[in-house]
């Protein structure tokens, strides 16, 4: 594997005994002075503790003379919902100028679609046109403002960069 870039994930340092690590192949080779890739136009959401993404299929029964039961299933779509939670952060600009007005606020940009790319702390990441649904805003008196909402993902202007290439392995 001479001359390809990886990460390790498992660092281990034995004094001067052979050790195993499992290794990742990088997207590209990381060139000196070269920075992350970045989307341009996009505001970078701060505060953000947990992202979790959920897929749901929408299926219907046909008819399949085939099998014992004389049905089968047919996934007919996908939803891709991806939950956000975090911490408020005052003077957060994605938070105030999009994700508040376009999730509740704004009679102008409510509903609207935006272009969401979100980065998963491995570098995959999960991009396209969505929806805010579900913004919730709760504050405590004795804890810090915090801020949860769904990315409902459109049709087919949803893209997955996996964090890894395995073409040349």
């Amino acid at each position: 594997m001479t001359g390809k870039q990886v990460i390790l994930v498992n660092d281990t340092v034995v004094d001067d005994i052979p050790i195993e690590v499992e290794v990742y192949p990088l997207t590209h080779n990381i060139i000196e002075k070269d920075v992350a890739e970045v989307v341009e136009g996009v505001m970078p959401l701060n505060g953000v503790q947990v992202i979790d993404l959920l897929s749901q299929e929408v299926q219907v029964e046909a008819t399949n003379f085939t099998t014992k039961r004389g049905v089968t299933n047919t996934f007919i779509r996908q939803i891709k919902t991806c939950s956000v939670n975090g911490i408020a952060l005052t003077g957060d600009k994605a938070l105030e100028t999009i994700i508040k007005p376009v999730g509740m606020f704004s009679d102008l940009l409510y509903g609207r679609d935006i272009y969401a790319a979100v980065t998963m702390p491995d570098g995959e990441r999960f991009a396209g046109i969505a929806k805010i649904s579900g913004l919730s805003l709760p504050a405590n008196q004795n804890e810090v403002k915090r801020f949860s909402f769904n990315l409902l993902f459109q049709g087919d202007y949803f893209e997955w960069y996996p964090p890894f290439c395995f073409d040349s392995y």
